[in-house]
C-alpha cells in the first residue's frame, strides 16, 4: 500500500495560503464571520475553517480519468487528508499523469481518502470519496468534481 505523499511538498505558509483560496473559490461553507471589538467598534472578522472533509456541496461524481481528460499535462496540487510530516495542511504539486497512475488499481484507499485535488487557476477541484468503483477491471476511487461557486 502506498502512501499519498508527493516529492514536491510545499511548505506551511504557501499551503494555507493555497487552501485559503481553494475555500473561498469551492467550500465558502468553510468561511465564518464573528464580531470583534477594535478601538471601542465592532468589526466584522472572517475566518477561514481548516478541518476537513470540507462542507460538500453538490458535486458531479466521476473516475480519475476526467482529471486527464481535462488537465492532460497540467501540474496539479493535492490537498492530503491526513497530516504529513507534522503539517495540517499538507499540499503537493504533481503532475496530472503521476496521479492517475497513483489513483489506478488501487489496493487500499487508505490515506487518499477525503483529499483534494484541484488545478492552480481553481478552475476545478476533485474530492476523492471513500468509495470505490470497478473501472477497465480496475478498482479505482469515486471522485466528485466541484466547479467554483
Amino acid at each position: 500500500m502506498k502512501e499519498f505523499c508527493y516529492e514536491n511538498f510545499l511548505d506551511e505558509k504557501q499551503s494555507k495560503r493555497i487552501v485559503r483560496r481553494l475555500i473561498y473559490t469551492f467550500f465558502k461553507g468553510n468561511i465564518r464571520k464573528k464580531k470583534i471589538m477594535v478601538n471601542g467598534n465592532l468589526k466584522d472578522k472572517t475566518y477561514f475553517i481548516f478541518k476537513r472533509p470540507f462542507h460538500l456541496g453538490e458535486g458531479n461524481l466521476c473516475t480519475p480519468i476526467k482529471i486527464c481528460d481535462l488537465f492532460p499535462v497540467d501540474e496539479l496540487y493535492i490537498l492530503r487528508h491526513y497530516n504529513y510530516k507534522d503539517q495540517t495542511t499538507p499540499v503537493f504539486l504533481v503532475p496530472s499523469s503521476q496521479i492517475l497512475s497513483d489513483l489506478e488499481d488501487l489496493d487500499s484507499l487508505c490515506f487518499y481518502e477525503y483529499s483534494y485535488i484541484f488545478d492552480k487557476n481553481f478552475s476545478q477541484c476533485f474530492f476523492i470519496t471513500d468509495s470505490t468503483t470497478l473501472e477497465n477491471g480496475k478498482i479505482v476511487p469515486i471522485l466528485q468534481i466541484f466547479e467554483p461557486i
